[in-house]
């Protein structure tokens, strides 16, 4: 009885609390935030995982282990978004959800999302691993890379990330007000699984990330210095000579491995793209994460509402870095951009006629 009594005047403090907070300008600048940017995420964000799944899993790109990477991060991104959008919905919009709703589906709905955006951090860290192997070791990388290798990572990663999860359904549930939501509970267990997740999933990524987009950088420049050389040196072997064959061929050998190091370097810019716009997209959630680990920031309405103004600037630009991938690709990649073209028969066919009558015009000229 007494237990239940304190539970009581918990819940009506946390009312009496919420409701003075949200008086205050910066809890209703973060309420606004997190009544529209949603949508605005879901929409460009779910369209562009999609057609991202679809370039990256056709015939010619399939068989590259960054476009498979690619593809399983379009779908952990896609699903993440599903996890805003019934989140979203309950809270701004009082649409009850059986997800919501029922403690059960509550603990599993929590388990998936959680599961879900760590396995994107893992991909991301995967494939920045795999490029720098084929940048700094491209003779080694045909047997280290392969697609074989790519698919057991993947499965590996994932099930080893779900293994990992398992206590979340004991620390979520269906809150006050009908929220799925962890438990704001202050255990010895709760504390050291956050301290761990802090560091899993924030610290050792961030930094690993850093340092092998640092050596991805350094193995492109030194690699453009080894080409210059390369050129300089047939050049200077061109003026020695009267040409012939031998020269033929190391100049075609030039042309063509200049042709795959741009394909190359392509990918690799869409990667360096894609790792510093997550690292500068989730930073301000993992600081959060790190300053609110052993802070209680219930103490007064004002800190209240200025957590609650800080974590809805945190959160959606955490999930909009589920949502940009599509489009810094399309920005920073010829043959994507090409690859998504062909998805659209309409489109290619017609600008295929265009070309077909250009040409028979000047033929007739």
């Amino acid at each position: 009885m007494e237990n239940i009594t304190e539970k009581i005047d918990e819940f009506s403090a946390d009312a009496m609390l919420f409701k003075n907070a949200s008086m205050y300008v910066t809890f209703q600048i973060g309420y606004y935030i997190h009544l529209v940017t949603p949508g605005v995420i879901l929409a460009f964000g779910s369209a562009g995982n999609i057609l991202s799944f679809l370039v990256m899993v056709q015939k010619r790109n399939i068989c590259r282990t960054t476009c498979l990477y690619m593809a399983a991060l379009a779908v952990a991104d896609n699903i993440t978004l599903v996890c805003l959008a019934t989140y979203w919905i309950v809270t701004c919009f009082q649409t009850d959800t059986s997800v919501h709703t029922n403690t059960i589906l509550c603990k599993v709905f929590a388990y998936i999302s959680q599961t879900c955006s760590e396995f994107s951090i893992f991909v991301l860290g995967a494939m920045t691993i795999d490029r720098y192997v084929a940048i700094r070791f491209p003779m080694r990388s045909t047997t280290l890379c392969t697609i074989q290798r790519t698919r057991v990572i993947l499965i590996s990663g994932l099930l080893t990330l779900g293994l990992y999860n398992i206590p979340i359904p004991w620390m979520t549930g269906v809150h006050n007000r009908n929220l799925c939501a962890a438990f704001f509970t202050k255990n010895t267990q709760t504390v050291i699984y956050s301290w761990i997740y802090i560091c899993m999933c924030t610290i050792i990524p961030f930094c690993s990330l850093l340092t092998f987009n640092y050596l991805i950088i350094s193995a492109i420049h030194r690699h453009k210095r080894e080409l210059a050389d390369l050129s300089a040196n047939m050049m200077e072997l061109t003026s020695k000579t009267d040409g012939g064959s031998k020269y033929f061929r190391r100049s075609h050998f030039l042309r063509k491995s200049r042709l795959k190091n741009s394909r190359e370097n392509q990918l690799t810019a869409m990667l360096l793209f894609v790792t510093f716009t997550f690292l500068a997209l989730t930073l301000p959630q993992y600081i959060r994460y790190i300053v609110y680990a052993d802070i209680h920031f219930k103490e007064s309405a004002k800190e209240y509402a200025l957590n609650t103004l800080l974590y809805h600037i945190s959160n959606k630009l955490w999930f909009s870095n589920s949502a940009v991938n599509f489009y810094l690709y399309c920005l920073c990649g010829s043959k994507f951009r090409s690859d998504l073209k062909k998805l659209f028969p309409c489109y290619t066919g017609k600008t295929v006629s265009v070309i077909y009558s250009q040409s028979q015009t000047n033929a007739s000229l």
